[in-house]
């Protein structure tokens, strides 16, 4: 018996989300695959740079029924190159970037896209 590759529908995936789907074709694929460690250098079928939480729900559900590996990447500063994977999808949160400050409670809600220099800038 033969196993069967894994397929994500990529026009699918792109249907259903609020974000942006990259994928192989697209001008900006190499740049949007590449992560901060040099020596990493992973084809993922698909990068979700997602917009909202449904846009997560989404490309998790797509993943899953597809069968293929999810790496999520915030920052993309992985040293073991967790946040990108060969042949699965990427969701990327670096479009999550919304910041709400409770100066008088002393509360951040921060989204799970904004580097430590953007909560630093805003809280400052």
């Amino acid at each position: 018996m033969t196993a069967t590759q894994p397929t994500l529908s990529i026009d699918e995936l792109r249907k259903g989300l609020d974000g942006r789907v990259i994928s192989p074709g697209d001008s900006d694929y190499d740049e949007a695959r590449m992560v901060m460690a040099g020596g990493i250098d992973k084809h993922p079928a698909a990068i979700a740079r997602v917009a909202t939480a449904q846009d997560v729900a989404r490309v998790v559900t797509a993943a899953r029924d597809a069968g293929v590996e999810i790496a999520v990447r915030s920052g993309g500063h992985s040293g073991a190159g967790h946040s990108t994977t060969d042949g699965g999808v990427v969701i990327d949160l670096r479009d999550l970037n919304d910041i709400d400050l409770d100066v008088g409670g002393r509360r951040v809600w921060a989204g799970a896209g904004l580097t430590a220099g953007d909560v630093t800038a805003a809280v400052i």
